[in-house]
């Protein structure tokens, strides 16, 4: 059995350069990382971030679309159409880039606008353009599942995806079967811990997140996508932390691998 990769946020740290954290990253042993397309930041950014990556010779294997504003989707007006417009900028760099995923947000907060039909039709005008290049958008889990239940549901196109996230997922859903109900259409991970009070994004094994029980479930999933921390060193002082997070992603690896064998 070939052996699952391992990857990595790319902006885990606040302080470090691009070319430096894709250094580190490379040296800890991760085969991948993935990229953050940021609203606030310049034309060139996410290639930096790309070039950066690669010049470590680190693959690629999403880039992260910035969410502000996500309700704002939801509602008429012009910071839904501007919104709209920035996320189809990020699909077509994403394209550019060769890069095969893009992961998107659908809602924020505990009272987001109800779903309707205006943000599902720019959400499958979204997809569209998704698939006309090439780039699969990959819908998170968050507070509210039910939005993610109603894109998928109503949008059939191949390239709409879907991104696990067990950090939003023992925080707001209670370790809710949303992996099992979506596998079908599983892209990408997004594997933190935190203690159910809070979106922390700490090291696996930090927090309260039975580990023993995702290895299982994913397992189960029989997911193609690499085990991907999205894990942030805030909340750290060493200077050890990538280090320290190549080593939670083995044994999440492993947890999966035993569960892997059983099936075989």
């Amino acid at each position: 059995m070939t052996e699952r990769p391992l990857s990595v946020c790319l902006n885990y740290s606040k302080t470090l350069s691009y070319k430096e954290k894709a250094r580190l990253i490379a040296e800890a042993g991760f085969d991948s990382v993935f990229l953050f397309r940021y609203r606030n930041k310049p034309d060139g950014d996410l290639k930096a971030q790309a070039e950066a990556a690669r010049a470590e010779e680190l693959g690629i294997e999403t880039v992260h679309a910035d969410f502000k504003e996500i309700n704002s989707i939801w509602a008429e007006g012009e910071q839904g159409e501007e919104l709209t417009a920035f996320f189809e900028k990020c699909i077509r760099e994403t394209a550019e880039l060769k890069i095969s995923v893009m992961v998107i947000h659908l809602s924020s907060g505990n009272f987001p606008p109800a779903f309707n039909e205006l943000g599902l039709g720019r959400y499958r005008k979204l997809c569209n353009l998704a698939e006309e290049l090439g780039v699969c958008l990959a819908f998170e889990n968050l507070r509210k599942t039910s939005y993610l239940d109603f894109i998928l549901e109503k949008i059939s196109s191949p390239n709409a995806k879907f991104c696990f996230d067990c950090g939003h997922e023992n925080l707001y859903n209670g370790g809710a079967g949303v992996l099992e109900q979506h596998a079908d259409r599983l892209a990408c991970l997004h594997l933190h811990d935190n203690f159910g009070d809070k979106d922390r994004h700490l090291l696996p094994f930090d927090g309260s997140i039975d580990w023993e029980r995702i290895a299982k479930r994913l397992s189960a999933s029989n997911f193609k996508c690499p085990i991907t921390l999205e894990v942030h060193s805030d909340d750290y002082v060493d200077d050890d932390f990538i280090r320290k997070a190549y080593e939670r992603g083995t044994r999440i690896r492993a947890l999966i691998g035993r569960y892997d064998r059983e099936k075989d």
